[in-house]
């Protein structure tokens, strides 16, 4: 009888510990999608970048959403290029994203929200973060990268 209860005590155990597992990938599904609009950015200071990672997709061949009015939507023209190009898993954990926004320019830069403590410092970095910067004007993301 004793094994009985232990068996049924396992089982129970290990359905917890797996419902608690599906929980929290739908819990990163569900993360807000911005988590804060920094400010500016200049396009300058990501020319390097811009020409390392530079893509030749049309607006219409990213199915980009014409005019970007608003950090959401920057949000979510990056985060369509980034699923495709990274997976689903890496690039929801990178949820919320931070958005900034270059007006002279009329570009969106938005990164992914992976936050690292380096060697017990008080000094946070951003670390193995996805990265766009897209076109205002048409919603194209003219580059996109991750650092490793």
């Amino acid at each position: 009888m004793k094994k009985i209860y232990v068996n049924v005590f396992i089982v129970c155990l290990a359905v917890l510990l797996l419902l608690g597992g599906c929980s929290s990938k739908r819990d990163e599904e569900q993360k807000e999608l911005i988590v804060d609009i920094l400010g500016a950015f200049s396009l300058e200071d990501y020319e390097f970048e811009i020409n390392e990672f530079w893509r030749t997709k049309s607006a219409e061949e990213q199915g980009a959403t014409g005019k970007i009015e608003s950090a959401e939507e920057a949000a979510i023209n990056a985060e369509r290029v980034w699923l495709d190009a990274y997976g689903t898993e890496e690039i929801l954990r990178q949820r919320p994203y931070i958005v900034r926004f270059d007006k002279e320019n009329d570009h969106w830069l938005v990164l992914g929200n992976l936050w690292e403590v380096q060697d017990n410092s008080q000094d946070d970095i951003l670390s193995s973060s996805a990265y766009a910067i897209i076109d205002g004007e048409d919603g194209r993301v003219i580059a996109f990268w991750q650092y490793e």
